[in-house]
């Protein structure tokens, strides 16, 4: 039999703990931010970031938040968008393409996954592959290092061209430390697709844009040069703008490259680069590593090992091409 005083005992210890318990349970919940270059409308990874993480265990409401931002498209925009995200004390963020910069520039403690980053972006982000130190890690596309063989996989698949084009060679420029899309050329990247060319017997122009707003300046150009191909560089800004940019490509009956499938749907010919699914699969497990207690400087930059050739058939047919049979049987994946 319990007597009146051990039994209000029992009550108040039963107050005081079901607070603990439910701050406890409060400070589980972990913040990842996500800085995303484009709009939420041309966000290809959001609801597969989900799941990735959800089928490691960590689910939104229970035990994770995930702070999305998103430039829209403006480069400008994520050194602000960055800032913000370190103010909210997220545990992870997460930066794909050259998104990575403006988190490296906003926290030199917060931990940093940049993925999609590749030629002079990862150089900029860290000196060492295997132990990158400080505060940040890498997924790896080998996007700009590939740039030489999309031209000739793009070459292979029309023969008859001997004029591209390459927009938005932003890319292929240094991040200046003063703003995100200026500063001196590498000229190691077009010299790469420089001498490709020439092996190739094709010549290429540099047509370079900053925002959506050049655009149609720089149609006017690839226009006016008379070139047969479009080679499209891996940047943010021509992913967002690939609606119109393979508009215009059909058109003028230009055939394109890229280095994503995505642009296949609108309209592209040919994709070559790494499996975006397994970069993100990749980027949410460092992530998940980080989240469970480990240093982003104590895990290697991966690189990728396999890469993905589509072909659009259906653009082939409007373009009035013949796409090599031995090309066909290379792809990965042919659209028809």
């Amino acid at each position: 039999m319990i007597d009146r005083r051990t039994l209000i005992a029992i009550l108040l210890i039963g107050f005081l703990v079901v607070p603990l318990v439910g701050e406890a349970q409060q400070q589980k919940i972990v913040k990842v931010g996500f800085l995303n270059p484009n709009s939420v409308a041309q966000d290809t990874w959001r609801e597969p970031f989900r799941k990735a993480l959800r089928d490691l265990g960590w689910i939104e409401g229970e035990n994770l938040v995930i702070e999305w931002r998103y430039a829209d498209g403006s480069p400008e925009r994520l050194t602000e968008l960055a800032a913000d995200l370190v103010r909210l004390n997220v545990a992870v963020l997460v930066a794909p393409g050259n998104a990575a910069m403006a988190a490296q520039r906003a926290t030199s403690t917060v931990p940093i996954v940049a993925t999609y980053v590749s030629g002079p972006w990862l150089s900029e982000l860290v000196s060492n592959f295997a132990r990158p130190g400080a505060n940040l890690t890498a997924i790896s596309t080998f996007a700009y290092e590939l740039a030489p063989k999309r031209l000739e996989l793009l070459k292979q698949a029309h023969q008859r061209a001997s004029r591209v084009a390459v927009l938005g060679v932003r890319g292929l420029r240094r991040p200046a430390t003063s703003a995100l899309n200026e500063g001196p050329e590498l000229v190691s990247g077009r010299d790469k697709m420089i001498e490709a060319a020439k092996v190739l017997g094709v010549r290429v122009s540099f047509v370079e844009v900053k925002d959506a707003s050049d655009y149609a300046a720089a149609f006017k150009t690839i226009t006016d040069q008379r070139v047969d191909a479009l080679f499209l560089d891996p940047d943010p800004v021509n992913f967002e703008q690939r609606g119109q940019i393979c508009q215009f490509a059909l058109a003028k009956r230009l055939s394109t490259i890229t280095h994503l499938p995505a642009y296949l749907n609108a309209g592209c010919l040919i994709s070559y680069g790494q499996n975006n699914f397994e970069m993100l699969r990749r980027t949410v497990v460092y992530v998940d590593k980080i989240l469970k207690g480990t240093k982003p400087g104590d895990l290697p930059i991966e690189m990728p090992t396999k890469f993905e050739l589509v072909i659009n058939l259906k653009t082939a047919e409007v373009l009035g091409l013949t796409i090599p049979p031995l090309l066909l049987l290379r792809a990965d994946r042919v659209i028809e």
